[in-house]
């Protein structure tokens, strides 16, 4: 039985080995060429290690959600990307999934080696390891390897020299059995890997009905998610028809958002944002559609109705409709986009100056935010991150600018005066300006950055302890965040988002540390306790912590996340069922969204 046993854990090794490797050399016969990835830009679902298959392309009439393959110009390296749109030169502007925001320097068809149509993981770990020196994982390898085949061909039991081998059925039954269930899992992880956020005839993936999360959003009472098949889905609150299905039914599991006017679905959505009572999406093609409470006009079609389904945003001055959007958040009562121009168009209330446009006049469809001295546009905005009654983006150079209202310094200009125009963050204790940024949002009165270096920075109020640097006094400047319990200062942020009087952050290796107020379990590490620094976000059940968050969005008093490749888990108040979870139970660690 003992020989029986290690022969068949060496069939199992050795047979994984032998069929990773298949499923990544047998495509090459249709043209399909194997990469080894060599960076984490597209982690978690992809990582240092595995293999890409891509098949020759010349790059021209690709579209949103296309997983492309090229040549960067600075390291002569192939690079992974996903496109997320396309810019009036035909270029493409690109991410990686990994990154908070899209590259700024365009990719052009030209550059483009291939697309993208499958995942093998963990296959090109040795080659990756070779070219990287890692001596010791390569050796470790080819001595399991060695290992698996001699244990696989030992005969079980004792039997004389010249007897004939035994269980040879036995054994191959094992590796077929171990290959049908390898060939499935690998199957599935490559087509969930790359579905795309929109339907693109030209990535082979994308065109299926994989539902991998490809963005989440959080608002004031209602939470939403976009699969990866280009649909939107939504649940918790909906008086004002927020969650888009047609109806003011509140729901605690999610629901899908009919189509524009009410009839089918919403289709090829790209990214989602949620405000107070409203809700935004933009498609693939660079359009924009909102739904949800609209007195202020926060909408965008140029009424103040509210809408329960879908309805297209109107273009800047009301001509048309909006186009070329690659980016949206929404605030409390006001809805920003960012265009693929690199300007950014606002509308809905604007008593506080939140639309940026130089004016105090509520929008019904879009303006465009004006430059910082009231003259001409805002250029050069690579990410949005809007506040309540307040706007902040980052542009092209890495710095940070806000406007809107300025009580409680939440502007980080080191003034309380509300602001109808872009003004500069300025820098820690007010020395010159904040640099170096890679990512910002706004809270309720607070905001919070992070920077390239991956530390993150809060100002404004902080009397539940939202800027997370262990004290309740609000701060006129950026100060950065500590570390979790307090210790040394928070690392390995790769994005930040921020709530009425709590702010989490996402870190590389997939974990979240929150702060601030506790009372509804908003910070998710299983207790009610409000935090003055971070805390780790507990994992399901309580247990450890949450792994593998790659998206993060935080409102009100809950915060959810996309973690693994299809699912969505979300924690604090459910009280309208925010949660999605089947319940109106607050929640103080993550609950799984149900019916994604």
């Amino acid at each position: 039985m003992v020989g029986l046993v290690t022969s068949s854990i060496g069939v199992l090794v050795y047979s994984a080995c032998l069929w990773l490797l298949a499923f990544a050399l047998l495509p090459m016969a249709f043209r399909w060429s194997p990469t080894v990835v060599g960076s984490d830009s597209m982690s978690p679902v992809v990582r240092e290690g595995d293999v890409v298959l891509t098949s020759p392309h010349d790059g021209v009439g690709l579209g949103p959600g296309a997983v492309i393959l090229f040549q960067s110009d600075t390291t002569r390296t192939p690079v992974m990307h996903r496109i997320v749109a396309v810019n009036p030169d035909g270029t493409y502007l690109t991410k990686g999934d990994a990154n908070p925001g899209a590259d700024s320097t365009p990719v052009d068809p030209s550059d483009i080696k291939g697309v993208a149509r499958a995942l093998v993981p963990y296959a090109g770990l040795p080659a990756h390891w070779l070219r990287a020196g890692n001596w010791p994982g390569l050796a470790g390898f080819l001595a399991l390897l060695s290992l698996s085949v001699w244990l696989g061909h030992r005969r079980p039991g004792l039997v004389e020299a010249d007897a004939p081998p035994r269980h040879g059925f036995r054994r191959w039954a094992v590796v077929g059995a171990v290959s049908v269930v390898l060939l499935g899992a690998t199957a599935a992880t490559a087509l969930a890997s790359f579905s795309a956020p929109t339907v693109s005839p030209a990535n082979l993936l994308a065109s299926g009905t994989w539902h991998s999360v490809v963005d989440v959003a959080a608002g004031e009472e209602h939470s939403c998610a976009v699969l990866g098949d280009g649909t939107a889905w939504c649940w918790g609150e909906n008086g004002k028809g927020q969650l888009g299905d047609g109806t003011t039914t509140d729901r605690t599991t999610a629901t899908r958002v009919a189509g524009p006017g009410g009839s089918g679905h919403l289709s090829g959505v790209a990214g989602i944002t949620a405000g107070r009572e409203q809700t935004c999406a933009f498609l693939g093609d660079g359009s924009a559609y909102c739904w949800g409470e609209n007195g202020n006009g926060q909408v965008g079609d140029g009424t103040t109705t509210d809408r329960h389904s879908p309805t297209r945003v109107g273009g800047v001055g009301g001509a048309g409709y909006l186009a070329g959007v690659v980016g949206m958040d929404a605030g409390r009562d006001h809805s920003c986009a960012r265009l693929s121009d690199g300007t950014m168009a606002c509308w809905g209330d604007n008593d506080e100056g939140q639309l940026g446009d130089g004016t105090w006049h509520d929008r019904r469809t879009p303006v465009r935010v004006v430059g910082s001295d009231g003259s001409g546009v805002f250029a050069s905005v690579t990410m949005i991150g809007v506040g309540f009654q307040h706007s902040c983006v980052v542009r092209a150079d890495t710095t940070a600018w806000c406007w809107g209202e300025g009580s409680r310094h939440r502007l980080g200009n080191g003034s309380t005066s509300d602001r109808n125009r872009p003004t500069q963050v300025r820098g820690p204790g007010g020395s010159g300006y904040l640099t170096g940024v890679a990512g910002i949002s706004g809270g309720d009165q607070h905001s919070c950055a992070v920077l390239a270096a991956g530390t993150a920075w809060c100002w404004g109020r902080n009397d539940e302890g939202q800027l997370g640097i262990g004290t309740t006094s609000n701060e006129n400047y950026p100060v950065q965040v500590d570390g979790r319990d307090g210790s040394g200062t928070l690392a390995d942020v790769a994005g930040v988002s921020s709530g009425r009087d709590h702010t989490c952050a996402r870190h590389g290796d997939g974990s979240v540390s929150c702060w601030g107020l506790n009372n509804a379990g908003q910070l998710g590490d299983a207790t009610t306790i409000d935090r003055l620094s971070p805390v780790a976000v507990a994992g399901p059940g309580g247990v450890g912590q949450l792994p593998n968050a790659f998206l993060l969005s935080v409102d009100w008093h809950h915060a959810c996340a996309a973690a693994s490749v299809d699912e969505v888990w979300c924690w604090g108040r459910n009280d309208r069922g925010q949660l999605g979870d089947g319940t109106y139970i607050n929640r103080t660690w993550p609950a799984r969204t149900i019916g994604l």
